[in-house]
């Protein structure tokens, strides 16, 4: 039984771990679609990198609010609100101690 509560606590770990990297990654794509979205001088083109980031912002919203308070996620999520506030995107800001809760995209 011992054996079976290391095993479970290990892949609790893991699961946690890899919705971390999960977050990050969507995270990064969506600062990358923003930026991408700046500096194209083409509007069709923008648009789609706006809506683009967008939905990696609401999938990692949707994981980030069921992981464990990571500060260097939680900034860069924060970052990239403020990128889409540029945007006029609608997304709202959150606190730091509040999580969002969205349905994902994907």
């Amino acid at each position: 039984m011992d054996r079976l509560l290391r095993a479970q606590a290990k892949l609790r770990k893991q699961c946690e771990a890899s919705r971390l990297q999960l977050v990050s990654t969507e995270i990064d794509l969506a600062i990358t679609f923003c930026k991408v979205a700046a500096t194209t001088n083409d509007l069709a083109r923008s648009e789609r990198n706006i809506a683009n980031a967008e939905q990696a912002y609401t999938s990692a919203s949707y994981y980030f609010g069921s992981c464990k308070q990571d500060s260097e996620i939680g900034e860069k999520l924060i970052l990239l609100e403020f990128l889409l506030a540029d945007f006029g995107c609608g997304i709202p800001l959150r606190k730091r101690d509040q999580h969002a809760h969205r349905t994902n995209g994907y």
